[in-house]
Parts: C-alpha cells; structure tokens; sequence
C-alpha cells in the first residue's frame, strides 16, 4: 500500500507556487478566456489551458454589502475557484425564494435604472458593480455575468440593445469577465428577438469576451437557444441537469453531459448548474451528490469546468457565513485540483465505452437504467490510460467489469479518495477484458472513489 501527501495539501504547494496542469495561479491569470477551435476546453490569453470552477452567487450585486463581498471573494480565491456567476440586476425570483419580499435596490438602496427605466442606467448602482468587477479581478476572479434581457422592466428589443450597448461599453475594456445570457429558460420566438437584441448591442463594443447561455433546467445552450437563427456568438456550452427527485428539469447527469458533449458543434462544454448544496433540504444535496454530479459531468464531457453552489450562500440567508467552508465546497476544490494536476485536458469522454462494459448502449438515454450506478469514464488523449469515477451508491457487491485490452503495456491502478484527495493505495493490475472492480468504503464511510489506471512505472 503506497501512502502520499493529503491531495489537497500536495495541491496547494503546487497551486501556491507553479500552477499546474497548465491553470496557472490566480495572480497569474491572463484573461479574457478564450476557445481555440477543435479543443474542449478553455485557453487563457497565454495559451494555457484552463479548467472553470464556479461558484453560484446570484445575488451578489445586490444582496450582500462591499464587507461582505470582500469577505466572500477572499474566501473563493483561496479555495481556488476561478469565477463567479452573478445577476447583473437585481432578479425578483432571487429577492422572493430569500423571503424577503420584491425589490430592485442593491444592499445601499441604488436600483440599475433611474424611474425602471432601462434607456435610463442609475450610476450609484453601477458604480458598486464597477467596484464588484475590479475586486474580483484583483484576487484572479472572473464574473460570468448574466445580462437581463429576460428580467423585468425589459420588454423590447431595442431596450434589450440598449442596455446591451451600455454593458458593452462599459465592461467591454475589463478581461475578467463572460457574458451569460438565457435566465434559466429555453428562449421562444418573443424571447430570441430579445436575446439577439442583448448581444449585438454588448458586441458593438465588445468583441473580446465569450458568450454562454442559460437555458432551462434539463437542457444546455444548444437546445436553449433553438429559435435564434444566428448563434455564432456563443463560445462556450452550459449543460444543465438537476438529478432525478428534484420538482424540474430532472436528467441523470451523466446523460446529459453525454447529450451535450456529443451536440456542442465543436464547442466547449461546462457543467453550469446542477443541485445546490443544502439547497430545498439539507439531504437533498449533500457532499456526496455535489461530488458525484462533479465527477459524473467532467468524465462524461463538461471539460471546461464545472460549476458548485450552496443554498444559504445565493440568497445571502442568515448563517451563509458559516457555510463558506461546507464539505460540498471543500470537496468541489478537491476536484478541481485533482482535474488540474492530472491534467485534465490530456483526457476525453470514452463514448465508445472502450472500458467500462455495462456503458456499451446504443443511445446515451439509455445510460439512465444505471441510476444511482453509473461508473463515468475518460481515456488518455494517447489511449494508455483512463480515469473512472465510481459513484458512492453503486454497492460493494456490484462490482463494474472493465475490459482492459484496449489498454496497452503493463498497467497500474491507483485508488484516489474524493473526500481527502488521498492516494491511499496503488497495485499492478493484469490486463485483459473483464477485470471486475469493486468498490469499499472511503476516509468519510462513502462508496465513491476516484480510480485512475495508467502504464505502470
């Protein structure tokens, strides 16, 4: 048995000092990001790959104060995330789900337009933005930021390219920041004319940044984005599935990486929303679905990062403080470390199921038979190796069956606990094709483990 260095200390020596798996530090970073065509992921502006990890605060803008932002930034940085996504405005559904009733100010009482007037910006309003936007930037954070053409008092198209045109000139010239469009919906016919409307207006002034949409729970930016004849804007793919229990949208999310990875037209694809930690009920999503639905999308084709967030944390509720360190969020970081040390982009969905037998179907909807089981896959770009995820509720007694002939030379399969990020065992396997793999229990008492076979050395 092989002991190593707790995954996430070994990481942050590396992250503190080099950078590794080509997402340098975040002092480092050079944005805007960027696609380069024909590759799966994500480049900065020095070429290096980099691997998204977001955090979900919508309400960033408007719900928490400047002390409090500066605490919550200063926490991400450290844990390493690269971005966040938030409104532009204030959005009435994130005021409502709070329980705090309507509203449209920011926490100093500064709403985005004078009168609801979006011909009309408000500059005390946008000034807190500005400020929001370069103390992000200052810690090596992105903002993914959500424009509102969908969001009351928008109406029109020319309201629509109006605004656009404002948010356009005026963040155009910042580099840490993505435009996202959609709110959370598949845009109709009335809604293409206003989703065209947003971004010509944005891109008159600013050609620099990507663009990404939000589509409706279960579907992703390609599906979203149906009606709009003319998408050449968009450069990168949100994927969206809430698991099987939730009241919408419901997709196991394995499938619909799958899905998406397999109609992204060339585009890079990115898990941009799944369950929220503790959000509904503290057991709906625990530490172990967010570490699942993680492993699940990037192994399955969300290699251009993926997205964490936390109930309490969104809506600002009483005690989101003492949830800025969840395990779902530790164990998030642990995953994006993990992707970046390997490194991530070196890897590609196995949608052939080369290795993993029971994943041999004909239609990846077909894959949802495994429920809660499902093993993902991912090969080695140079096919010497592959990367499994098992889940932590396929049970010790059902071991999956590998056919390991594709794999060549002498072989090495080594254990990774997704709960520590320790190596706590590593051993020569044979080839051959069908080598049963069972799982047991990991540091936490879970199923789930991170198995990675590779040449042996």
């Amino acid at each position: 048995m092989t002991k190593t260095l707790p995954f996430l200390a070994l990481c942050s020596i590396l992250y503190v000092s080099t950078g590794f798996g080509g997402d340098s530090t975040s002092e480092a970073r050079a944005y805007p990001l960027q696609h380069k065509k024909g590759e799966a992921f994500l480049r900065d502006q020095n070429g290096d790959p980099h691997f998204l990890f977001v955090d979900a605060n919508w309400a960033l803008p408007y719900f928490f104060t400047r002390e409090e932002a500066v605490r919550y930034l200063d926490d991400r940085q450290q844990k390493g995330f690269s971005m966040i996504k938030l409104n532009a405005v204030p959005w009435n559904r994130t005021w409502n789900e709070a329980g705090d009733g309507a509203g449209d100010s920011n926490a100093y009482g500064a709403k985005p337009f004078v009168d609801r007037d979006p011909l009309t910006p408000n500059e005390a309003y946008w000034v807190h933005f500005d400020w929001l936007l370069e103390e992000a930037g200052k810690r090596g954070l992105q903002l993914l930021i959500e424009t509102p053409e969908f969001f009351d008092p928008i109406t029109t198209p020319e309201q629509a390219r109006a605004v656009g045109r404002f948010l356009g000139r005026r963040y155009g010239p910042s580099n840490n920041l993505i435009w996202l469009h959609g709110s959370d919906r598949n845009a109709s016919q009335e809604d293409a004319r206003l989703v065209e409307a947003m971004v010509s207006g944005i891109r008159e002034f600013d050609t620099r940044h990507l663009h990404t949409f939000h589509p409706g729970a279960g579907h992703d930016s390609i599906e979203g984005l149906a009606t709009v004849a003319d998408t050449s804007w968009l450069g990168l793919v949100w994927s969206y599935a809430y698991r099987p229990g939730y009241p919408w949208g419901a997709i196991e999310p394995y499938v619909r990486a799958t899905l998406s990875y397999r109609n992204a037209r060339g585009l890079p694809v990115y898990l941009g929303e799944a369950g929220y930690e503790e959000e509904r009920t503290p057991t709906l999503n625990t530490a172990a679905v967010i570490r699942r639905q993680i492993y699940w999308f990037v192994l399955n084709g969300a290699l251009a990062g993926h997205t964490y967030g936390h109930g309490r944390i969104w809506l600002r509720k009483a005690g989101w403080e003492e949830t800025l360190d969840a395990p779902g969020a530790r164990h998030a970081a642990l995953a994006t470390q993990f992707f970046r040390q390997l490194p991530w982009y070196e890897y590609t969905p196995d949608t052939e199921a080369r290795i993993v037998i029971e994943n041999r179907v004909k239609d990846p909807t077909e894959l949802a038979l495994k429920g809660d089981h499902h093993v993902a896959c991912a090969l080695r770009l140079d096919g010497t190796g592959a990367l499994l995820y098992l889940p932590p509720d396929r049970p010790q007694d059902l071991p999956v069956a590998l056919d390991l002939a594709h794999l060549p030379g002498k072989l090495s399969l080594r254990w990774i606990d997704p709960t520590t990020g320790a190596s706590v065992k590593s051993e020569a396997i044979s080839g051959g094709a069908n080598y049963p793999l069972a799982s047991r229990p990991n540091t936490e008492g879970s199923l789930d483990w991170i198995v990675l076979i590779e040449q042996e050395k």
